[in-house]
């Protein structure tokens, strides 16, 4: 794990993992790079091999699976944070909920605590559904991502778009549309230390709002953190055009490898100057 955190940040220079070791031999000959994926060897062409044939590219990558295996049975053995809080959407069945605060637990436990207080902006609309072998997986990474989180950050407030949760059920149907804007001004009202938009970044309700109150609030003078985790179902989930958070990061979650990455990607964004703390903090969770 000590040897994925360095690579994170740049610091590692040798690992005793196969990939890893390919990549940094990679920054040096093209050819030692062979197997990695298509994509991470693009961009070693363009850092430090920009003479390198695009068309060798193809031969050296790993063969890659363009799309999620999806199953009944795969489903129901998915015991994933995510999966748990997918099978309840779908069964409403409360047995699942014990199970569910069990993965809470431990998904919390690898992630360090944060002295901060961050403004939630929730979409809970019918989009957030989905339909087919993608129904309520945005729904239930969205909701992943904020418990865990509420577990780790000293302060925490949500704001809900679209449906709201009922006192007797933490997780809510979504319905509804999805006005962003009222619920960003709302938060910038509470002067917090972070932003975070959870949402598909469907803006069917006046669509453009929300950049209109991202520029009145430059305006005044007013600068917020702020950054937009998007459900995925895949990596390669197209996002293009559902970014209403225009100039701010926005990271792409599918929750399959719990919410480590997304922690970390999301604290070294806005402190960049503390990232041997972040990465010290995070060792020791680990152990």
């Amino acid at each position: 794990m000590r040897d994925v955190f360095l690579f994170l940040f740049g610091k590692l220079k040798e690992s005793q993992f196969t990939q890893l070791s390919a990549y940094l031999a990679a920054r040096q000959e093209m050819e030692a790079g062979k197997g990695l994926p298509l994509k991470v060897l693009q961009g070693l062409k363009g850092s430090f091999h920009p003479k390198f044939p695009k068309r060798r590219l193809r031969h050296l990558a790993s063969r890659e699976k363009t799309k999620r295996e999806v199953s009944e049975e795969i489903e129901e053995a998915d015991d994933s944070l995510v999966g748990r809080i997918r099978r309840y959407y779908r069964t409403a069945e409360t047995a699942h909920l014990a199970q569910i605060n069990e993965a809470i637990e431990q998904e919390a436990a690898r992630i360090p605590n944060w002295d901060a207080h961050v403004y939630f902006i929730m979409d809970a609309s019918t989009s957030m559904r989905g339909f087919g072998h993608r129904q309520y997986n945005n729904m239930a990474i969205a909701m992943g991502i904020l418990k865990v989180f509420q577990k780790r950050i000293r302060q925490t407030q949500v704001a809900w778009i679209g449906a709201v949760p009922s006192d007797d059920d933490a997780f809510p149907q979504p319905a509804g549309a999805t006005p962003i804007a009222p619920a960003l001004i709302e938060a910038v009202k509470q002067k917090p230390d972070l932003i975070i938009l959870i949402s598909d970044g469907y803006e069917n309700v006046e669509q453009g709002d929300t950049a209109t109150v991202l520029a009145g609030i430059e305006q005044l003078g007013i600068f917020l953190p702020m950054l937009h985790i998007i459900p995925a179902f895949t990596e390669r989930d197209r996002i293009e055009e559902r970014q209403p958070l225009t100039e701010y990061p926005a990271f792409l979650e599918t929750g399959q490898r719990g919410f480590l990455s997304t922690w970390l990607q999301m604290r070294a964004h806005l402190e960049s100057g503390s990232l041997s703390t972040l990465l010290r903090q995070t060792i020791q969770n680990e152990k």
